[in-house]
């Protein structure tokens, strides 16, 4: 990789979410970098109440409240295998994906051909819906492979409590324990994930930087920021949502 990136004149190579066997690939060249990502594993689940059981009282009252909140509003709720989906509803799907980021701000990268091209992919997208009569108002769209279920894009017109963590979370646990996969990734950031199952685990990189001052300038930085991120993951591991660590009951 870094013989591509001299040959190619780039200015950078990335490798990232490393398992910890790979990083040993990788010599004093590359910078390392470890973060804090929430994963959700089964643990053997038959269904949902079966995970629901192995929480604390209070987490678990939460989440039956918020999908309490969902199936009172009224809207249809349906996991989808992207091959499933037509034309129309991809178009859909789309394009509350592009209203979402330009809600915030930001500019949403995958074309719509892009979205109808994971439809023609077989299972490998997935997709939780809301629905008001036949019109699709809110989704979380996924991709699975090798066990492992990844989520989200997010998109939804309608402002009602607990929807996104319905679809975004819910849903993806749902399908997680009835395909039998074995985790389940719902994107980066947030602590709100750890109240609904998802455990805090490292996540590993390595980053080759051509330019020697601007290698030096963000080896120093991350030199400041390991202390943090370990003392992040530390506190973390002392909020486990769960009664007793889901390993010692399965």
């Amino acid at each position: 990789m870094r013989g591509e990136a001299e040959r190619l004149g780039l200015s950078s190579v990335h490798a990232n979410f490393l398992q910890p066997p790979e990083t040993d690939a990788f010599d004093d060249n590359w910078l390392a970098r470890s973060d804090v990502q929430f994963h959700w594993h089964n643990h053997g689940y038959r269904h949902f109440p079966d995970f629901l059981a192995a929480l604390n009282h209070k987490k678990r009252k939460n989440i039956l409240r918020e999908r309490r909140q969902v199936e009172s509003s009224g809207l249809g709720i349906e996991w989808r295998s992207g091959d499933s989906l037509g034309h129309d509803e991809w178009q859909q799907l789309h394009a509350l994906y592009e209203a979402n980021f330009d809600a915030k701000g930001n500019h949403a990268a995958l074309t719509a051909k892009f979205f109808h091209r994971l439809g023609e992919l077989g299972p490998l997208a997935q997709a939780a819906l809301a629905r008001q009569d036949e019109r699709i108002v809110a989704m979380a769209l996924f991709v699975q492979g090798g066990g492992v279920l990844y989520g989200r894009y997010w998109g939804s017109t309608v402002d009602v409590p607990g929807l996104h963590f319905e679809l975004c979370y819910y849903r993806g646990i749902e399908y997680a324990i009835a395909s039998g996969l074995i985790r389940f990734e719902p994107g980066a950031q947030g602590e709100h994930k750890l109240a609904r199952g998802f455990l805090p685990v490292r996540t590993h990189s390595r980053h080759y930087l051509a330019n020697r001052d601007f290698r030096a300038a963000v080896a120093a930085a991350l030199e400041r920021e390991a202390p943090a991120v370990d003392a992040y993951a530390a506190e973390l591991a002392g909020h486990s949502p769960y009664a007793i660590p889901p390993e010692a009951t399965r």
